[in-house]
């Protein structure tokens, strides 16, 4: 009786899974891959386990971001020191020169340095320049002469009144 139920079992089975439409399967698509040739950086072995990168740092390329730490030493010859001479201490190893308006030098040289400006840093070229000047000026850098200028933002606010007058 098993082997009978068996075999209904069995043929119904097979009746049924040759009744089924077959399903065309589906065409495997490959995905297409673009390979990307990265370019390979240079490098040099310096020491035993160690390799350098041949390319020019963020502070190589762009000097107004280095980061300087510095401390403005004072001047015997004057009973102060005056921002002018801050700002070219800054700027003494840095690449760039004070640019030569004879205004802006005697502005900055009545200005006397305040003594939370006689340590500046770690701050960036660009962030202790403008500290050391104060709100009062906009710096203005020409990169073809590396030359470092401050506006006045009062001679820009007059101008830009007369301008809507």
């Amino acid at each position: 009786m098993k082997s009978l139920y068996f075999l209904l079992s069995l043929s119904i089975g097979f009746l049924v899974g040759c009744s089924t439409p077959t399903s065309e399967p589906a065409p495997i698509i490959a995905p297409t891959v673009q390979t990307v040739q990265e370019e390979t950086i240079p490098v040099v072995r310096y020491g035993r386990y160690t390799l350098i990168e041949l390319m020019p740092t963020k502070n190589q390329t762009h000097l107004l971001e280095q980061v300087i730490d510095v401390t403005i030493p004072s001047n015997n010859e004057k009973p102060y020191t005056s921002v002018k001479d801050a700002v070219q201490y800054v700027l003494l190893h840095s690449g760039y020169q004070l640019c030569p308006s004879i205004e802006l030098n005697e502005r900055l040289s009545k200005l006397p340095l305040p003594a939370s400006h006689i340590h500046l840093g770690p701050l960036t070229l660009k962030d202790t320049l403008s500290t050391l000047v104060g709100s009062a000026y906009v710096l203005k850098v020409e990169e073809s002469t590396r030359t470092v200028c401050f506006d006045s933002i009062q001679n820009n606010v007059v101008i830009a009144q007369e301008n809507t007058q």
